[in-house]
This record gives C-alpha cells, structure tokens and sequence, in this order.
C-alpha cells in the first residue's frame, strides 16, 4: 500500500498505474475506467480528479468542490504535483467531473 502523496504523484505522472494496475492507499485509489482512456483518483467514494487520455493527456482535471480538510490536503497536493509536472490544471465543480465521465 503506496502513501498517499506517491499515489497523487504517480496518477498525475501516469506511473504504476494501468488498465490492470490500480493504485490504492488508505482512503485513496487510483484506476483507469474500464473500456476507457479515463484515470480517476477517489478519495475514499468521491473523484477528486480525472484526466481524459484522449483529449487532453498532460491536463489534470480537479474536483473543486470542499468535502473536508483531509480533501483539502489531496486537492492541494494535486495541484503542486500536477504544477510541478507541467501539467495543464483545470478545476471544475463534482457534477461536471461526472458529466466528463459520460462523454
């Protein structure tokens, strides 16, 4: 079991993780949709961020909307990673994380 900074660096870098190869760490996990090009990282039930390989793959999509603290932490973790990377970060509220989902 990966803490939970590896697991946010490695889903915004795309490492260890694969259709066949989840990411999972206390209250996170990090997966590919299956049939899709789309990686989700949940903390705990709830996306927190998406990144859609098909259309844009160096932009990590965040779910904007305040849960708790402890979210707080992954989302702020989420955007030094993703920045630090040079990764494209759009924020954006939970309904519309699952609208994207649909597309």
């Amino acid at each position: 079991m990966e803490n939970k900074r590896d697991i946010i660096k490695m889903f915004v870098n795309n490492e260890s993780i694969s259709e066949k190869r989840t990411l999972k760490g206390s209250n996170l996990i990090a997966y590919y949709i299956s049939g899709t090009q789309k990686r989700v990282l949940k903390n705990y039930s709830t996306i927190i961020a998406l990144v859609d390989v098909n259309k844009n793959y160096n932009k990590i999509i965040i779910n904007k909307t305040h849960y708790s603290q402890t979210t707080s932490r992954n989302q702020n973790l989420l955007r030094f990673y993703a920045t630090q990377s040079g990764c494209e970060v759009e924020e954006i509220e939970e309904r519309e994380i699952y609208q994207r989902l649909e597309d």
